[in-house]
């Protein structure tokens, strides 16, 4: 946790949303706040990912999480966080998706980004391997992360 921490100001969102929102600070018991992986949540992470230098594009489809147990909620906003601090550690600036869609029994969620296509200059670049130049790049999670 300490290195996510770490990272450019995505978890610091959490003291800013609850300025933001009037949220009287997380629960004792859990840690949550009372908004806690909701639509303003997500919004706020997606703020913060914005300002620190990163184009985030949020597609919401279904209704906001308010209604939804804690561990589904939290689930939603540690996935949010994680993969937005990776793109902030691993590839600042570069322009990312998310996406939360709520559907009956299922919520989904997906982060990603697109490597730009390359130019002839990095195409004729080294080659696979360590190093700049072409190469597979991180390979996307196959699995679905279950809460």
């Amino acid at each position: 946790m300490n290195e996510l921490r770490e990272g450019p100001g995505i978890l610091n969102a959490d003291a800013d949303a609850d300025a933001n929102t009037g949220s009287h600070g997380p629960d004792p018991e859990t840690g949550d706040r009372a908004d806690t992986g909701t639509r303003a949540d997500v919004d706020a992470l997606v703020l913060a990912s914005r300002e620190a230098g990163t184009p985030v594009q949020l597609d919401w489809v279904g209704d906001d999480l308010t209604g939804l147990d804690g561990p589904v909620r939290r689930a939603v906003h540690r996935l949010v966080r994680e993969a937005l601090t990776n793109v902030h550690k691993h590839a600042p600036g570069m322009p990312t998706r998310v996406r939360v869609e709520n559907r009956a029994e299922t919520v989904s969620v997906e982060i990603g980004n697109r490597l730009p296509t390359p130019s002839a200059d990095v195409a004729t670049g080294p080659g696979p391997g360590p190093g700049p130049g072409p190469g597979p790049g991180p390979q996307p999670c196959p699995e679905p992360a279950w809460a």
